[in-house]
């Protein structure tokens, strides 16, 4: 869904938007329908990658971290129901890159 109302955080809802807002949640948001955080109701919170994580894969030779990345983003994709072909085209580009 895009933009359904909720925040400017909210665009590309469920799927791409941002992380969800934690003072939303409560229902304390003073930057309303400006924040850059998602104010829609998330399912599951989706899993973003942390600073340690960040450091090591900054640490590893660029080719490993980007196969790792690319696993993760065709993870990504096979669970979006109905990826487009454009996508897929981008991916395998990406792949051929490596």
């Amino acid at each position: 869904r895009w933009g359904l109302g909720g925040s400017l955080g909210s665009v590309g809802h469920p799927e791409l938007c941002m992380r969800p807002c934690l003072f939303q949640a409560s229902g304390t948001c003073a930057n309303g329908a400006s924040c850059d955080f998602c104010h829609l109701e998330h399912v599951d919170t989706p899993v973003k990658i942390g600073k340690r994580q960040r450091e090591r894969l900054l640490a590893m030779p660029r080719l490993r971290a980007l196969s790792i990345a690319l696993q993760a983003l065709r993870q990504k994709m096979l669970a979006l129901v109905g990826a487009s072909p454009p996508c897929w085209q981008a991916y395998s580009k990406l792949c051929g890159a490596c």
